[in-house]
């Protein structure tokens, strides 16, 4: 009977993923493996025989989580565990050295659970945690789509990005202009739209759950323990090192009061500053006159950009608003802001009260709006990077002042339906000009180069998945009308209706004499030009030894650039038959 349990195991074991490891959801004790490579130890000995399914050895999952079943102290300096492997039902007791584990924090792992975080999420939250024990992770779960927030996000100057990487900007309409190929700026002379993947990165929490970027959702209240010293040190090497230039008091116990008074985070407000006002200042810190409708305008400040909207001359807007409109009527917030102390106390009451006592009392929410309040909208800056840039100044200003370990708060969004990853772009596709040729129109005449084909030793492959013959002799019209494609299976022409598959005879002639190649299909492994449970159940078999491919069939079934089947291929293969991701030809 127990033969029989291992049989209906196989699968799921072979591919190394960790359908028998008990959750971290259930109060027993539990450890994590550390490395990769450790094998299941029948008894807890390094000499021991491991456990083998169908005479394949088993290795425990790296960071696979396991239910503690016992403790063994071999001797005074080794120590081992035994883990059930299997189901509640039936299972078999296997052992671990000590050495290979991490004991998880029983209290922690409940508390993930409480709050629902999803367990790419505790991945990287359980390595926080193990540094920083004194640090508290909410979550806060959205409701709101993936796709639906990076749609809402990707509006026309929402977010935008500087710098000379043009793959991180958008050649959306309105972004980027065909006719002369050029990016239009959106902000002054150097902010461009940023596109789609850029802004799905910056937004995606799971790239930030790091020490270094995990400030960024630090809940922005007051906090005590953040001194003038602490303060002092966002301040040095730059224009608000010292005292200000008209009440001569420091920066740094201007920035503390003010958070006091507000409510609101001294550090995250002089790091906002920073942000703002840059190292050396900024129009709006000087209190220099400048002219706006024909009026002149002296000794006002901002040094947080409110009200200084997107574009021209930005920063004369902030300091009208800074003056209480252009004819000084508006009074709140303390307004006008006649002096750095000013500014800053009244910056900090319009934040807390627009945007932290709101539910945005995160640098991220505030960035990226996902809260219920104006949702998508009433964000407080447009450049994307924003909340990673001020998260790595204020982690800068924990670290070299060893503050690292206070009691700090974290509210972390979840969304729904996210992708597995994201990533920066690398490349950038242009929109066609109007003066480009019709590309369907411009051929080399080299069918391997038309059609984006490789060729490894004979073997041909990138053929369009689900292509019949018929379409395939039309492209070859198409790319060269003096060549002729002739597809051959089992020594005999296929018709027209077939699909191109692993293993068919490609005799492709032109002026230049026959080429012939064996056609691939990347994850056809049985020949008929799908990718199916059939070719599923093949590539479980080859893993499990029990049958081999070669040829055609054996580079179809390699899709991770690999020199032989692997179960890297193999979990490529059920992604793309469970519609999550799809095998690229």
């Amino acid at each position: 009977m127990f033969r029989r349990f291992i049989q209906i195991l196989t699968a799921a074991v072979i591919i190394l993923t960790a359908l028998t490891v008990r959750t971290s959801a259930q109060q027993k004790a539990q450890l994590m493996v550390l490395n990769a490579g450790i094998e299941m130890k029948l008894e807890p000995s390094e000499n021991s025989e491991p456990l083998k399914i169908d005479n394949v050895v088993q290795y425990f999952v790296r960071e696979g989580i396991y239910d503690i079943s016992r403790e063994i102290n071999v001797s005074e300096t080794e120590k081992w565990y035994g883990v059930l492997f299997g189901d509640e039902e039936q299972s078999v007791e296997v052992y671990i050295n000590a050495v290979n584990v991490e004991l998880l924090d029983m209290e922690f792992e409940k508390k993930m659970k409480d709050e629902a975080f999803p367990e790419d999420y505790v991945i990287l939250l359980r390595k926080l945690h193990k540094l920083h024990p004194s640090w508290v992770f909410s979550a806060f779960h959205t409701n709101i789509k993936w796709d639906t927030m990076v749609e809402k996000e990707s509006v026309l100057r929402k977010n935008l990005v500087s710098g000379s990487n043009v793959n991180l900007r958008s050649t959306q309409e309105g972004a980027y202009d065909p006719v002369t190929g050029q990016f239009i700026p959106l902000d002054g002379n150097s902010w461009y739209q940023a596109n789609s993947e850029t802004i799905a990165y910056y937004m995606d929490p799971r790239n930030f759950l790091n020490e270094t970027n995990i400030l960024m959702f630090l809940h922005l209240a007051f906090n005590s323990s953040e001194g003038e010293a602490l303060v002092q040190q966002v301040l040095n090497n730059t224009f608000m090192s010292g005292k200000d230039p008209i009440d001569k008091i420091n920066y740094s116990q201007i920035f503390y009061d003010a958070g006091e008074n507000a409510g609101a985070s001294p550090i995250y407000l002089a790091t906002l500053a920073k942000q703002e006002s840059g190292v050396n200042g900024s129009s709006a810190t000087s209190g220099a006159a400048f002219t706006y409708n024909g009026k002149t305008y002296s000794g006002l400040y901002n040094f947080f950009n409110i009200g200084a909207s997107s574009g021209t001359d930005n920063w004369k807007k902030g300091l009208i608003f800074a003056n209480g409109g252009e004819d000084g009527s508006a009074t709140t917030y303390e307004r006008p802001w006649t002096s750095p102390v000013k500014a800053i106390r009244g910056g900090a009451l319009w934040i807390v009260k627009g945007y932290i006592n709101k539910g945005q009392d995160t640098m991220y929410l505030q960035k990226f709006n996902c809260t219920s309040y104006s949702t998508y909208s009433h964000q407080y800056m447009t450049n994307v990077m924003a909340a990673y840039s001020q998260s790595r100044i204020m982690y800068n200003t924990y670290k070299n002042n060893a503050a690292l370990d206070l009691d700090l708060n974290f509210r972390i969004p979840v969304y729904l339906e996210m992708p597995e990853e994201t990533a920066l772009p690398t490349s950038i596709t242009y929109p066609p000009s109007p003066n480009d040729p019709d590309p369907s129109e411009v051929y080399t005449g080299d069918m391997i180069v038309d059609l984006d084909l490789s060729n490894n030793d004979g073997y041909l492959s990138g053929f369009q998945l689900s292509m019949t013959y018929e379409e395939f002799k039309n492209k070859i019209r198409l790319i060269n009308s003096a060549a002729t494609a002739r597809i051959e299976a089992g020594g005999r022409e296929i018709t027209d209706e077939t699909l191109l598959s692993s293993g068919q005879i490609l005799n492709y002639t032109t002026e230049e004499g026959t080429s012939t190649y064996t056609i691939v299909i990347r994850g056809d492994l049985d020949g008929d030009g799908r990718i199916n449970t059939r070719d599923y159940v093949i590539y479980r078999k080859v893993l499990l030894g029990v049958s081999e491919i070669k040829g055609a069939y054996l580079k179809a079934a390699l899709l991770d650039g690999e020199s032989k089947p692997t179960t890297r291929s193999f979990i490529i293969m059920r992604k793309h038959l469970l519609d999550i991701s799809h095998i690229t030809q």
